[in-house]
């Protein structure tokens, strides 16, 4: 499984604005003119450009040849599930300065999300419907705004990675899909009906260059699997 980490900053990325264009379909060109905001059209290019070079790169194929669709869910996936006999889930997430892609080989699903760590009140968005008591609870025990923030944005990527990999988003957000915080690691208790949940699911969170959260998902039997991380910087530095 690859984990693809692709930092940026504005006058960088702008600077490659051509190059990042060139590599976009005749259906992203035409969304991407839909952005009005400057910003927004340039972490919609990075992105692009990140999905399509790390699944390039992990199938063998040119980006020109690779051609998406949604399921009916409105998970992204591949219009043609195999390239070269190997099948993959993959998952794309991204907020003001950094991209993150999660690649997993196989049938099984995976999700990724990432967040800009940001001071907040998280007072404004620990509402009942989406974090349990226990979960506000401990994200509210911190003993400093700083702890607090980041036990919040902890638990709201792995909420967020799992939904993304069941395919619901953030549509299927609420306080039964509860993240738990254990001495061998974090995980996502889905307390929904049996047929709404993933099954054998395991879950990795990292905190990247001290200031993004992310989080990981994905079925596995094994705890064991291999996670290599890749990372693109050409966007983050002005001399490149």
């Amino acid at each position: 499984m690859e984990f693809w980490i692709c930092p940026y900053n504005y006058d960088a990325a702008f600077r490659h604005y051509e190059e990042l264009e060139g590599i976009l379909s005749p259906s992203e060109l035409a969304k991407l003119k839909s952005f009005r905001v400057e910003d927004n059209q340039l972490q919609f290019l990075v992105s692009r450009y990140l999905l399509k070079t790390g699944l390039s790169d992990f199938l063998g194929v040119d980006p020109e040849d690779l051609v998406f669709r949604r399921a009916p869910s409105g998970k992204p996936g591949l219009a043609i599930p195999g390239h070269r006999g190997l099948a993959v889930d993959f998952s794309l997430s991204y907020t003001q300065g950094m991209a993150v892609l999660l690649i997993r080989p196989g049938q099984t699903k995976c999700g990724i999300d990432v967040e800009r760590f940001e001071n907040i009140n998280v007072d404004d968005f620990l509402s009942s419907r989406f974090f349990s008591q226990r979960e506000r609870k401990w994200i509210l025990g911190g003993r400093t705004p700083l702890t607090i923030g980041r036990r919040f944005f902890l638990s709201w990527t792995m909420k967020e990675a799992y939904l993304k990999a069941t395919g619901e988003g953030l549509a299927g957000l609420s306080r039964e899909i509860e993240v738990v915080i254990g001495n061998s690691g974090n995980y996502v208790l889905d307390q929904r009906p049996p047929n709404q949940q993933l099954k054998q699911m395991r879950f990795h969170d990292t905190f990247i260059d001290d200031q993004f959260q992310v989080a990981l998902a994905w079925e596995s039997a094994s705890p064991d699997l291999e996670i290599r991380q890749k990372r693109i910087s050409r966007f983050a530095m002005l001399n490149k």
